[in-house]
């Protein structure tokens, strides 16, 4: 297993530092967003430099903004969007593209017909195209269905969200359906003491193991079934972008490996 972070966690940082603090505080690695490409003077070459100097590989990204629409809306500026991001991506060095549907709009129809056109592209590039059901999006917040469109699309992988994963109303036993190899990533997070259906994953996230749900035990089922890939610490949480980025890159990281160890031990 290795633990990566993704950099909206310390998002207030300048780019510079969200390498700086990952690579101190000892992650194996870094989840961009799409968007942070352009925050550099030097674009990708300036991307890639910070990379080598932290020794911190880019390993996925989740889409720029300009891909927001792919999971019911598909046309020839979009499909135009897809080959100039991903050959960015590509170019940083990362393996993976997440794909979160995030909202109502179109059909899961629509949303399994667009996954294959990304995954063929993804494929050109040598990545993988990572499908992300939202908890909150009634259309794709349940695993089934998510497992569903990925039986007809077998190049694509599968993005858990502990999050997402119990704000959809899944349960633990719901993942003895999954094929281990099938996960590209496992987003860690956690949720405020709030209603289940109060909960956005926008801004109601907390440190793995501080929040509500059973992130332990989601863990320790996936190492149960054979997981043993990445996992990367996700938090979007205003609170946390108002505190010291270090701090927060910190107790991200141990409250992760906390979480990973005591998962560990219940999956023994």
């Amino acid at each position: 297993m290795s633990l990566l972070l993704d950099t909206v966690t310390i998002k207030s940082a300048p780019l510079a530092d969200r390498f700086a603090l990952a690579a101190a505080a000892g992650y194996a690695g870094l989840e961009l967003w799409g968007d942070e490409l352009d925050e550099h003077p030097a674009g990708i070459a300036g991307i890639r430099a910070l990379s080598d100097r932290h020794r911190l590989p880019v390993m996925g990204f989740c889409p720029h903004r300009s891909l927001y629409d792919w999971h019911h809306r598909w046309d020839p500026a979009l499909e135009a969007a897809f080959e100039l991001q991903l050959a960015r991506y590509a170019e940083v060095g990362a393996d993976y593209l997440v794909l979160p549907v995030l909202s109502e709009a179109g059909t899961l129809a629509d949303t399994g017909a667009n996954l294959r056109r990304v995954a063929r592209i993804c494929r050109r590039f040598g990545m993988t195209a990572a499908l992300e059901p939202i908890g909150h999006v009634r259309k794709l917040s349940r695993l089934a269905d998510a497992l569903a469109l990925l039986q007809q699309v077998p190049e694509a992988g599968l993005i858990i969200d502990i999050f997402h994963f119990f704000r959809g109303r899944n349960r633990l036993q719901d993942l003895h359906g999954v094929d281990p190899g099938r996960i590209t990533v496992v987003h860690l997070d956690d949720a405020m003491d709030l209603p289940l259906d109060q909960l956005f994953g926008f801004k109601h996230r907390v440190y793995p193991g501080q929040g509500i749900f059973d992130v332990v035990g989601l863990c320790a089922t996936l190492q149960k079934i054979g997981y043993a890939g990445r996992y990367a610490v996700e938090l979007l949480n205003p609170g946390y972008w108002a505190t010291d980025p270090a701090e927060v890159s910190r107790t991200a990281w141990q409250s992760s490996t906390d979480v990973l160890e005591a998962a560990a031990r219940q999956a023994q």
